[in-house]
């Protein structure tokens, strides 16, 4: 009789290890998982402006050609992306963009087109472009992932600029861009 009382407070207490341990775990695990949540909230990454720099160490890519571009009375410089890797990098990872700078996106035909705002740190405002440079919509896309911007008509060209641009330029949907 004492041997299976001894064997049964034996088992007690490994059990209570066991559940000890595994409480310790479970809360361990919550708190990652607490902590991962908190951090999905914050914003994607900070850069290094001077750099263009993402503090995971992503890069933006270096500067694409660039052309004089007007609409209206309005001027641009504008980075010309014209590859699919110039194209699927676009303006990734960027910190800053210049007042009076964009991006061209340059494809073969008009087409539907998609855009998002994949590791895009500054806002911006799209504009889709038929085959003759004429703005067919302009769209403002806001800081943050899993968005995607379609156009309503097929585009052959795409311009990212500063978030409100148009707006400020009065630029309009039916109006032109201009290479010099």
């Amino acid at each position: 009789m004492r041997g299976s009382k001894l064997t049964k407070e034996k088992s007690h207490m490994a059990c209570v290890r066991f559940l000890t341990v595994a409480a310790a775990l479970a809360v361990s695990i919550w708190l990652l998982t607490d902590t991962a949540s908190l951090h999905a909230l914050e914003p994607v990454s900070h850069c290094d402006t001077e750099a263009d720099t993402a503090d995971d160490g992503s890069r933006a890519q270096p500067t694409l050609p660039q052309v004089s571009a007007s609409i209206g009375e309005s001027t641009l410089e504008i980075e010309v992306a014209a590859t699919s890797n110039e194209r699927y990098m676009g303006l990734s990872y960027r910190c800053t963009l210049a007042d009076d700078a964009g991006m061209l996106f340059v494809y073969k035909e008009e087409q539907p087109l998609t855009f998002t705002m994949r590791n895009t740190r500054i806002p911006l405002s799209l504009a889709y472009l038929s085959s003759e440079f004429e703005i067919i919509e302009i769209i403002p896309m806001n800081v943050g992932p899993d968005q995607r911007f379609a156009s309503s008509k097929p585009a052959r060209y795409a311009l990212e600029v500063n978030q409100g641009w148009f707006q400020k330029n009065g630029v309009e949907v039916g109006d032109r861009l201009v290479l010099q």
